[in-house]
């Protein structure tokens, strides 16, 4: 009868997502081990046919966003590029955590029918978007007619998580923000991801075993990928250029009354900013140009001055400075001034402690 019993059980299944992408498209040469990207993760797809692949929302950036347009085209299309069978789209475009309900859609964009989907054949699993405990009753009734069948992907709060699992002991698995300690519900909450495509997730149903895959440099980029990025790119800045005004203080003007700061500025990685994209071939590109540049305009897509000068760290009136620097003096904008383009995302290893002492003055 046992093994009867065994012969009737189904394959495993194993499930793939990515989560808190954030608006990472790809490497872009800004710092020397950076993980993630999408033509690492089209990669790892090709090498796993055999699956579900998910997103489990987070898409958007939390930084500004001068092309958000062009952002969105890149992710739809990478979605739809790398077969994801199901995607948790944003309720709304350029809203992070919204309370309104998040929906359903398979990789090529087609809706899943609002906040509930079902993949799969031999172990078919059913995927519940959840952003608000009011829609808890919904969720209760999906798990009663799908015991130990039920994703969800989840926009709560971890404490909010963690009483979710408690009182549903019948749902299956549940994707969302974790700490690295989910004992006793490991075998049911997914561990916690890097952003930024850093990791992708794996989850091996019944039960429940998970890993992480590193995105790191092991995995070769996938050209058809990197084609397509270009492509959408291509289309998408093409009216969207750009440009030097010719306005505002330049370096060069601070350089009269304060010699021994520029002297230590004109040999920093500051200085020489602008190059990096020359290098990369990113100076048309307007999600890289801002932080290379100073003076940068994000409305009208305009920056004042090639590479990272005196103004984009000093805040104050620098036009009124230049001619009564007594009555308008400027003041250092902080680390705040720092983190604004010193990202995890872009530059990994940032650290105030390891990066101002070359530019301290």
């Amino acid at each position: 009868m046992s093994g009867s019993n065994a012969s009737h059980q189904p394959p495993p299944v194993t499930l793939f997502y990515t989560r808190n992408m954030r608006g990472f498209i790809d490497l872009c040469g800004c710092s020397p081990d950076q993980r993630g990207g999408w033509p690492r993760i089209a990669s790892i797809r090709k090498e796993t046919s055999e699956g579900i692949w998910v997103d489990g929302g987070g898409w958007i950036p939390e930084h500004s966003d001068p092309v958000p347009e062009v952002t969105h085209s890149l992710f739809e299309w990478a979605f739809s590029s790398t077969k994801y069978d199901v995607v948790l789209w944003e309720p709304e475009e350029g809203v992070v955590g919204s309370d309104a309900i998040p929906r359903l859609k398979s990789g090529d964009g087609k809706d899943g029918g609002g906040e509930t989907m079902r993949v799969g054949d031999h172990f078919p699993l059913t995927f519940f978007a959840l952003a608000s405990l009011d829609r808890e009753e919904a969720l209760r009734g999906v798990i009663a007619l799908f015991p130990k069948r039920v994703v969800l992907l989840s926009r709560l709060t971890e404490e909010e998580n963690r009483e979710l699992l408690e009182r549903h002991p019948n749902l299956l698995y549940l994707i969302g923000d974790a700490p690295e300690e989910r004992a006793p519900h490991s075998s049911r909450w997914s561990p916690p991801l890097f952003p930024f495509g850093g990791e992708v997730g794996r989850v091996v149903f019944p039960g429940g075993e998970a890993t992480r895959i590193l995105v790191n440099d092991e995995w070769v980029d996938d050209e058809e990928m990197v084609a397509g990025i270009r492509e959408v790119r291509e289309e998408g800045f093409s009216d969207r250029i750009p440009t030097q005004s010719a306005q505002g203080v330049v370096s060069e003007v601070c350089s009269q009354c304060h010699s021994p700061a520029w002297e230590t500025w004109k040999d920093s990685s500051h200085a020489s900013a602008w190059q990096t994209m020359v290098a990369e071939r990113t100076t048309l590109r307007p999600d890289c140009v801002g932080c290379h540049t100073t003076g940068w305009q994000i409305a009208e897509l305009s920056y004042q001055e090639e590479n990272v000068g005196c103004i984009a760290c000093h805040v104050g009136q620098s036009d009124e400075h230049v001619k009564n620097p007594v009555a308008f003096p400027m003041e250092s904008g902080g680390l705040s001034s720092c983190v604004v383009c010193h990202r995890p995302d872009h530059s990994t290893l940032f650290s105030p402690r390891g990066y101002w002492p070359p530019i301290a003055h």
